[in-house]
């Protein structure tokens, strides 16, 4: 067992994702979303390519060239732990890929809307964001270390963090057993890395009976 930890928006996310399915060869793969934000995310892949391309220079003149950069960086790859995943799953069809993130999604809508997700942003975005590189950088810098973007959440949204954090990782720990009991090669989780690495009891000290490996996405950057 594998567990992949990404961050939902690196932009370096679908090439180090699919290198790394690539070389283990999975014949089961779990990813942190449900059956309705995989079809959104899927819809929203191919769409972002087209509506970039039609409306570059209005969002280029509204955002300027750094931030639109940024911004396209993002849109293009929004979602890709399901479609970079699928994709592998076309080419290879004998794998089996299933969603196990069965978190009532209107209930985290709702506890964000109330419990200050904007400041919670604000806490983890620096302001020294100048380029697509030090995005990158910073993206890089929270896989290493999510525990205080856990911390941040748990302080100022309670009720999110133990929507997200506690109820999401028990019903994702028993989706991904049971998929993991149907592998005969390899199982790979693919989900946020918060649920992965950290101080907080998450689904690697949930699953240690099956003795999984984690792996965060920049980890893969040395593979050939």
């Amino acid at each position: 067992m594998y567990l992949v930890g990404t961050c939902h928006i690196d932009p370096k996310g679908p090439e180090r994702l699919q290198k790394f399915l690539t070389y283990v060869r999975p014949d089961v793969i779990t990813i942190e979303i449900d059956e309705e934000r995989a079809a959104s995310a899927r819809q929203y892949h191919a769409y972002a390519a087209l509506s970039l391309l039609q409306n570059e220079s209005r969002y280029r003149s509204f955002l300027g060239d750094t931030l639109f950069d940024m911004f396209k960086n993002i849109s293009l790859i929004y979602g890709y732990e399901v479609w970079a995943s699928e994709e592998y799953v076309r080419e290879h069809p004998e794998v089996r890929c299933s969603f196990v993130d069965k978190r009532d999604a209107s209930k985290i809508i709702k506890d964000s809307a109330f419990g200050g997700i904007e400041n919670f942003v604000k806490e983890i975005m620096p302001t020294s964001l100048s380029d697509c590189n030090t995005f990158q950088d910073w993206i890089d810098a929270i896989y290493k270390d999510p525990s205080r973007l856990i911390e941040i959440l748990r302080m100022g949204n309670p009720s999110l963090f133990h929507e997200v954090i506690h109820n999401g990782e028990i019903l994702m720990e028993g989706g991904i057993r049971a998929a993991y009991s149907t592998a005969e090669h390899a199982c790979i989780h693919v989900g946020g890395v918060g649920h992965i690495i950290g101080d907080n009891y998450n689904l690697y000290n949930r699953l240690q009976d099956c003795h999984p490996h984690r792996v965060t996405l920049p980890e893969l950057d040395k593979f050939s």
